[in-house]
């Protein structure tokens, strides 16, 4: 069963960057945004398979400290249940109880190295398939249905700039998706021993993610992006003691073509907006908002969002931090935190090598991003950290 469960895993990769498209061409076109589809299935189907064949049970057995795991979603349970919006314990507390779920069922099936690599590979290439047809549409080279239908634009100063949101609906979701894939790339060209044909391929790809990614809108990709590449550089130089110069110029006379193209020609000037305006000043409003709600209630405030004084209203939090902080209180996260020890410090221990790279720069690229976004309701986002636990257990039995 554990070659089905796989099986399944490939397909929900396959289909979960395209967001609800699949769903709207097969079902109906009316399907709203939030509503469960396709992809959720297969989720439900992973897990269920995984807990009938104690795949979930094997991974509960390697996974260390969950009593602390315990703690946090208690500590969020009796929050959520004494906030301002009970009911998302229906939805939003019982999404991280499956996440958690899958990260068991992934980890008990223990993946091979191969399999673990096809799944990166299977999202690399969906997510780039989706991000090129979201392009093309955009351009108006074709008309791909359900595309580019969103609402999000920014505001210059002189002028409206309409943002590529591919199948989603507003710029951040599909922001979601691409700075997951955005760093394969790079990963592959720099980690691995590949031929011209193949060397070109996967900077082709870089490219179409970019230029995908600036026509988004979305500052906090680049920001990511820049991070995940700066420390990128570091390990290189620490554990292989060398970095290409002629490799890195690439990626920088990228970087330039595509900002000069952003800041002249296409006049959107995303880095040039004004820093301190309502939207990004939100996350600092919400997580002092937070720290005082937490301070009044030990256990936490829930998954509930803040009110804003400065803004007069309820806002969303616009950092997985801050959420998760709010969620479980001081103690809650530091239990989360006390959690994934185990994953960090093996992660900072690491040699570094060419697969582990592969499935740690995704995660740590979706970290950065989620300081500016709540990022953590992306399912592939634990899927792939559960790559990674799966591939600190396997090192660490090897020892």
């Amino acid at each position: 069963m554990n070659k089905l469960i796989i099986n399944i895993i490939y397909l929900f990769i396959s289909i979960y960057p395209w967001g609800k498209f699949f769903d709207k061409l097969i079902f109906s076109s009316s399907i709203q945004t939030g509503s469960k589809g396709i992809s959720t299935f297969l989720l439900l189907i992973i897990i269920i398979l995984g807990i009938f064949n104690k795949a979930f049970i094997r991974g509960f057995t390697l996974i260390q400290r969950k009593i602390s795991l315990v703690i946090f979603f208690s500590f969020t349970f009796f929050a959520t249940l004494f906030s301002n919006t009970p009911e998302k314990i229906y939805s939003d507390f019982i999404n991280l109880i499956v996440y958690f779920l899958l990260i068991f069922v992934v980890v008990g099936i223990k993946p091979s190295q191969s399999q673990i690599m096809k799944m990166l590979k299977i999202l690399l290439f969906s997510t780039f398939t989706m991000a090129f047809l979201s392009l093309a549409d955009y351009l108006n080279f074709i008309n791909v249905p359900y595309f580019n239908e969103g609402y999000s634009n920014i505001y210059t100063g002189n002028k409206y700039i309409f943002d590529l949101t591919g199948p989603f609906s507003i710029r951040t979701e599909i922001s979601f998706h691409l700075v997951l894939a955005i760093f394969f790339p790079i990963l592959y060209i720099f980690s691995k021993n590949l031929n011209l044909f193949s060397r070109l391929k996967y900077l082709s790809i870089f490219i179409i993610l970019i230029v995908v990614s600036f026509l988004t809108n979305n500052r906090s990709i680049f920001v990511s992006l820049g991070f995940c590449f700066i420390i990128f550089a570091l390990t290189q130089l620490k554990y292989r003691g060398k970095f290409s110069l002629k490799g890195l110029s690439i990626f920088i006379f990228i970087f330039v073509v595509a900002i000069i193209y952003n800041l002249y020609i296409n006049d959107s000037n995303i880095f040039l907006r004004v820093f301190g305006s309502e939207s990004d000043l939100t996350r600092i409003y919400a997580l002092k908002a937070t720290l005082l709600d937490i301070i009044y209630s030990p256990i936490g405030a829930g998954i509930d969002m803040p009110y804003l004084e400065e803004i007069g209203g309820y806002k969303d939090v616009h950092n997985s931090f801050t959420y998760m902080l709010r969620a479980g209180g001081f103690i809650g996260f530091i239990s989360l935190i006390y959690f994934f020890k185990p994953l960090l410090m093996n992660s900072l221990k690491s040699n570094y090598s060419g697969d582990k790279l592969i499935v740690l720069f995704p995660i740590l690229s979706l970290l950065i991003f989620g300081l500016f976004h709540t990022s953590i309701q992306v399912a592939t986002f634990w899927l792939i950290l559960s790559l990674l636990i799966s591939v600190n257990i396997n090192q660490t039995q090897k020892k």
